[in-house]
Order: C-alpha cells, then structure tokens, then sequence
C-alpha cells in the first residue's frame, strides 16, 4: 500500500513536470537563486540487481525563502553515439529522447542560505536498464525547482549489464608534469630561493595526488638543482671553496631498468620490452589516494556547473605548434610558495616516489626548442641535456630512455630534438590528425619524419586530458572520464586501443581539482572496458597506422629568446665550458650559473620577459665575474742575450681551487720564436710565476704578450704587451773574446813555462862542469877566482 501511494505521487509529479514542459538550457543562462549538486552516485557503474542511488544537495543561494522545492531526475533513453554528443549533453542538455525517472518533493522550504540534502534511490525493478540494454553512459540530469525559480546539473550514468566478451579493454596511460610555473621562476629569481623551493607548496600537493599507481610523471631537471637562482647566488657559489659534493641516493633504488644516458639527459634500458599488464615499473611507495564518497550534506560547489571536459585549453596557440599542455590560468591563485615544505623536501619526495613509476624528462627548464636552431641555441640545448644527464643521475632517477615532452611540435623544433638523439616525444594529437574523417578515436601512437631521422609519438587526447583542468565537480569529473572511455570502447569494441591524458605544466594550482581528477582514476577499477597503464605500455605500441597530417613546417610564433638573447648565453656557456676543463671542480661552475642560463629558454617564461632577461643578466654577470678570475701580471722590458732562455712571468688566479692551464708567448716579430708552451698549475687565491722557452733569431726589439689558455686552445686571459730587447750575438761575441783572452794568457804562460826551462838547464850544465874540477881548481875557486884569475892577481 504504501509502495503504491509512493508511486503515485511520482506519477503525479513525473506528469506535472510533462505538462509544465522541460526547459534544458535557458535555466542555466541566467544566476539562479537555487543551486543543485549532485555529490554522489553509487555504484559507479550500475549492473543488473543493483540499487542505483544519487545523493546531493540544494541551497537557497537567494534572499528570499523558496516554497516546496522539488527534485526531479531526467534521464537520457538512449547511449550517445560519439564522444561530441556526449559533450552536447553535458553543456546544454540536448537530446533527442529523455525522460522523468522520478520526481519528489525536497520535504521542506528553504530559507536564504539553507541547504538540504537529497537521495534518490532507484530499486532494480524500478530501473529504467533491462537485462539486455545497451551497455555505455547515458545523460542524466537532476532538476531543483520552487515555483519559477530552477537549477539543474547534469552528469552520466554508466550501464554494464554484464561481461561483454566482445569488448576489448582500452588502455589508459597518465603523465603528470613536474615543472615551474612562470611564477614560481620570478620568486626563485627575485628572492634568491632554489627552484624547488619556490614550487614547493603547490608541487608538495600534486605529488601526493599524483602518487597513483600507474600514473607516469614527466620530471622536470631544474627542480632537481641545489644551487639559488639570482645573482647574488651565483657570486657566492663561484668564490665557495668546496665543490659540491653529489648527494647520497634518498631511497633504496628498484631494481633499475635503464641506466643514465649523458647524451639526452634520460637513461639507456637494460630491457627494451616494454611493460604491457599496466603494472609500474617499480614498487609503489605512495598512499592510496583513491576515491571516497563526498558527504552529501558538504557541497563541493556553491556555483552552478553544467559544463564538461572541453578543449579549450589544449594549447596557448591553437592554431600552432605551441603545447602549453592546457594552462588552468589560477596561477596566481597557486598555494604559497612560503609552504612549509622545504625545497630539499619536496626533491627527497619525488626522488622516494619515483621509483615506483615510469618517468619521463621535460627538457630542462621546460625549454623552447624553437631556440635551438642557431648554432648558439644548439649548444644551449646539448648543455642543458648534458646537465640533466648529471642531475637524475645524482638523484638516483632513471627517466625512460630518449623520450621527452617538448613544448613544440613543428618540424625544424623536432628536428633539433632528434639532433639530440631523442627517439620519442609527447605531442597533442592535434598535432597529427587524421587526414580522413575517422568515425573512432585512434590508439595514441604515430611516428613523424624529421630530417634527422624518425621520432615515434605518444600522442595525448585532448578531451580526456581536459578534465585536468575543468571546472567540473569531482563527481562529474569521475563520470566524464568513464562516460568518454565508453564511447570510446564502444566505437570498435573489438580493438582495445591505448590512450594517453596529461595534466597541465601548471598542474596543482587548484589542489581540489587535481585531487579529483586522481580519485576518478581509482574509479577505473569498476569500469570493465578500460585499465590504467603505465607510459611504458603505450609507448610499447605500433604506429596505430592511420594516415595524418604531416607537423607545421616552422614554428608559427616567435621563440622565447630572440637570437641576441641565444647568442648572449652561447657566450656565457663558452666561458663556463672554459673554466669547467681547467679545473677539477665542474660542477660548482655548472650548478651556478647553468639554473640562470639554462633557465632562460623556458617555456613557461614565454609570458614572463622580465624574469627571463634577470636570468640572462644573472648568468652573464657571474660569466663575466669568472672570466676576470684568472689574470696575467703585467710584464716589465727584459733583455735578452742569448739564442735561447726562458722568459718568465707571473699569473694571478683567483679561482678558490686550482687550475691547470697552457701558457703560450706570442710575439710581435718573428726574430723571436716560442715553439713551446707550457701547462702550467695555479695555486687558488695566489699568483704563480710560470717560466716560457724562447729561441732568438736575431738581433732586435721585440713586443710579446702571454695567454693563458684551456688545454684545447681556448683563451682564458691574456697579458698587456711588453718589449723584449734581443741581443742574440752578444753572447757569441763575448764568448770569442774570452776565448781570445783565454788564448793569449795561454801562449804567455807557455813562453815564461819554456823560460823558465831553458835557464834551468843553464843551471844544471853549470854545476856538472863544476864537479868535473881539480882539487887545486876547488881550492882557488874557494879563494875567490879561477888559476888564471889567481895568477893575474899575483903578477906585478
């Protein structure tokens, strides 16, 4: 009896509903003094024998008090035929056959501001699903009103009368991005904060939702850094005395499945299989985010919503090659970078949590590739590849293999990327569409042809990828993504394709709306037709093999560095690459100045001219700071006076570590000759007198200067000019006239040495003769004379 009165007052209400006419759009045009929510639906996907129940919420949002509301429930007879029909009745309502489940009153009045809550049930036997009815999502709406006063929402409904052996199973991949904001880069920039740390209060939150198994991220090198931006940073990280020291791993590594690549900044697979059962290719760390019920007496939304996932923010240049990956724009409404997770903090979190993942690497910075193709731009990109390489590998990260998310998709950006050895990259699908109407939704696989060589593409849905950044209620988010993948499934159910979602660059600057999205994730363990895959698994697939447009041949708006501006850092970068090879610590010299110049090209900085130029000025400000740090001391006029010598001369560096560098003389005639030069090492904070090898030709005043330079020639420093005064024969000239002195002391020594001889052989004659006597001759000698002499003196 009772059953039978409940019944016809809905028959009373179903019919007073029919005769005052169903009006689908027009309500919502206009700021209704009602607001209708509907918080819950169980279950999720409604089978045979199952109370279908909708739980929500009305409020008076007026200044007057509303009389018997009543709650009416429209449903859509019919499963919508594609996935823009789908999308027509969740904005305005439109259908071809709908009709009035149930109506009943709300049981009260409502007073401005009051809120009740509602519940429908609908028991199997009053169910609208028969056995035998067509599986998929069909529109429902729940319709609140009071007299002339009306508000209704709209969501889906998902019918799976049983085990559709028919139904190949869609597998769904989603990559989160963990990158900087064009906020987030001016705060680390004007503050003198790391990157990571001015991210952290909104990346803290998105890392959590985010921590689902099977969601992939895509990671960001600079967030990694260590190293402030700004310039008074970078000043005191240049004059440090100890080089930085690379972090110890924060988590006991999974077992690895590639190995750090230094060519592209990603890492080489051990195991090129990929992991096709949509299990991660790691060990989960994370909770369980997934999908309690709302309170239905706890709105979660006072303002009407009758929209769906749309495309309208697929890309900043729709018509372009620009792939902003769907920009909220509530950047400015971003949680507080003041957030007490610290930047070190939020590193050891993504560092813990993806190994339990696949991970991809952004460029660093997220740069724009469209900067790439001077050569400066070239050696730009290689230097932010080559630093990536060094910072996953310091954080224990393994991104997959040659695989990277650009922020461009023409063909000269493409090209630059394979250029780099890149052998995958993310694309919008808008960037290959189909060159024929296709009536289904392709596998997100292709490939695109570049000059230098192909790049497989994992290519991301737009619709599916739109419900990052709706405006849609948690509920609605949940049954859009289960109402699109049916439609979907339902187009070829035979050929389980693989589809890829991805949230914006600005992801988690509205932390409710990412953590929705990622409780309806948890939701696709009640939907038969579709599983959650990891990145691995899609990108495991084949070209899906439908013909497509071709990319754009050029970028269709200006890079984010103008040519000045490229050519500007390629100088800064040459100068860091210098110092880097002169001394045994790289890496204080890459960590800071490279956040500052390696920066400069990102992205998200398209939008922000004024950080970007104080990156660049940053950067050239400590190049120009470490190019004056290595000095040759001013030489005074030497003279030279011999053929060869060495010519010394000092060298100041003040470098806090030491550096070893060639030394060359270069003169200004060729009467004097330097055919070596000399490696030399310099003591830090110190000068040090380096002595060169020189060969005079001739005779001469000769103006010579001293460079310093890396090991493969290039110039460090180089010395004012001084004169050399050579004099080359004063040597040999001096060297005969000591020669000749020498000689003729010689022959002078040998005359008197044969003298001397001669007069002792005199002597000796002498005394033989003497000894040759008679006694009487000895007598009269003895006496004082000779005989003859003696007689003489007797004679008168």
């Amino acid at each position: 009896m009772r059953r039978g009165i409940g019944l016809l007052v809905t028959f009373l209400l179903v019919s007073a509903t029919l005769l005052a006419g169903w009006v689908p759009a027009s309500a919502d045009e206009e700021q209704s003094a009602l607001d209708v929510q509907i918080t819950e639906i169980t279950p999720t996907v409604l089978r045979p024998g199952d109370d279908w129940v909708i739980q929500g919420t009305v409020t008076n949002t007026g200044t007057e008090e509303l009389s018997d509301p009543v709650i009416r429930l429209r449903f859509q007879t019919y499963v919508p035929s594609s996935r823009s029909a789908l999308a027509e009745w969740n904005v305005d309502g439109e259908s071809l056959v709908t009709t009035v489940l149930v109506a009943q009153p709300l049981g009260s009045d409502l007073d401005p501001g009051q809120q009740r809550s509602y519940r429908i049930t609908i028991e199997p036997e009053e169910s609208p699903f028969y056995p035998g009815a067509a599986w998929g999502p069909r529109g429902i709406a729940v319709e609140a009103t009071s007299g002339s006063v009306q508000d209704v929402q709209r969501t889906t409904v998902l019918w799976y009368p049983e085990e559709q052996e028919s139904v190949a199973q869609t597998e769904l991949s989603v990559l989160v991005p963990l990158t900087a904001t064009a906020q987030e880069w001016e705060t680390a920039s004007e503050e003198g904060r790391t990157l990571a740390e001015a991210a952290a209060g909104r990346l803290s939150g998105v890392l959590q939702a985010a921590d689902t198994p099977g969601v992939s991220w895509a990671v960001d090198p600079a967030l990694l850094e260590e190293q402030p931006l700004g310039a008074d940073a970078a000043a005191r990280a240049l004059d440090a005395g100890d080089e930085p020291a690379p972090a110890e791993p924060t988590t006991t590594p999974a077992t690895p499945t590639s190995t750090p690549s230094s060519q592209t900044g990603t890492s080489t697979d051990t195991d090129t299989e990929p992991d096709n059962d949509g299990t991660p290719s790691g060990s989960s760390s994370g909770e369980d985010v997934g999908g309690a019920p709302d309170d239905p007496e706890d709105p979660t939304s006072t303002g009407e919503d009758t929209g769906t996932a749309t495309d309208s923010n697929d890309s900043t240049d729709p018509d372009g090659t620009t792939t902003d990956q769907g920009a909220t724009g509530n950047e400015e409404e971003a949680p507080s970078s003041t957030s007490e997770v610290t930047g070190t903090e939020l590193i050891t979190r993504l560092t813990d949590r993806a190994g339990s993942r696949d991970v991809i690497a952004l460029a660093y910075g997220d740069a724009d590739p469209a900067t790439f193709q001077t050569e400066d731009g070239a050696a730009l990109a290689q230097a932010g590849m080559d630093r990536s390489a060094y910072l996953f590998e310091r954080s224990d990260l393994h991104p997959i293999d040659r695989v990277l998310w650009p922020s461009r998709y023409d063909q000269e950006s493409l090209t630059s990327l394979a250029d780099l050895d890149v052998r995958s990259v993310v694309l919008p699908s808008t960037s290959q569409p189909p060159t024929t109407d296709v009536t289904y939704t392709p596998s997100g696989r292709s490939a695109v042809e570049t000059e230098a060589g192909d790049l497989d593409t994992a290519l991301w849905d737009s619709g599916l990828s739109a419900l990052f950044s709706s405006d849609l209620t948690p509920l609605q988010i949940r049954q859009d993504l289960l109402a699109q993948t049916a439609v979907i499934a339902r187009e070829r159910p035979s050929d389980g394709r693989g589809l890829l979602a991805v949230a914006p660059h600005d992801v988690g600057a509205d932390p409710e709306q990412v953590q929705a999205v990622t409780e309806a994730l948890s939701a696709i363990e009640d939907a038969p037709w579709l599983r959650m895959t990891n990145l691995r698994s899609l990108l495991g697939r084949t070209d899906s093999g439908e013909p497509r447009e071709p990319v754009p041949a050029t970028p269709t708006t200006a890079a984010s560095l103008s040519e000045d501006q490229t050519a500007e850092l390629g100088s800064v970068l040459s100068t860091l690459e210098a110092y880097v090879s002169v001394t045994d610590a790289p890496q204080r010299y890459l960590g800071a100045i490279g956040p500052n110049a390696l920066g400069a090209p990102s992205t998200a900085l398209m939008s922000a001219p004024g950080t970007q130029q104080r990156l660049i000025d940053t950067a050239t400000q400590a190049s120009a700071h470490m190019d004056s740090a290595i000095q040759v001391e001013s030489g005074s006029s030497v003279l030279l006076v011999s053929a060869g010598g060495e010519l010394p001369i000092s060298i100041h560096s003040d470098l806090p570590v030491e550096a070893t560098v060639t030394v060359r003389m270069v003169p200004g005639d060729p009467r004097l000759r330097a055919e070596e030069v000399v490696t030399a090492t310099l003591s830090p904070d110190a000068t040090t007198t380096v002595r060169i090898p020189v060969t005079a030709v001739s005779n001469g005043n000769v103006d010579v200067h001293f460079e310093v330079l890396t090991a493969e020639g290039v110039p460090l420093a180089s010395g004012e000019p001084f004169n050399v005064r050579v004099r080359a024969d004063w040597e040999s000239t001096g060297t005969i006239i000591i020669a000749a002195v020498l000689v003729v002391g010689f022959v002078i020594g040998l005359v008197r040495t044969i003298r001397k001889g001669r007069r002792f052989e005199t002597r000796a004659a002498t005394a033989g003769a003497d000894a040759l006597r008679s006694p009487e001759e000895g007598d009269h000698r003895e006496q004082g004379g000779s005989p003859d002499e003696q007689q003489r003196e007797d004679q008168p």
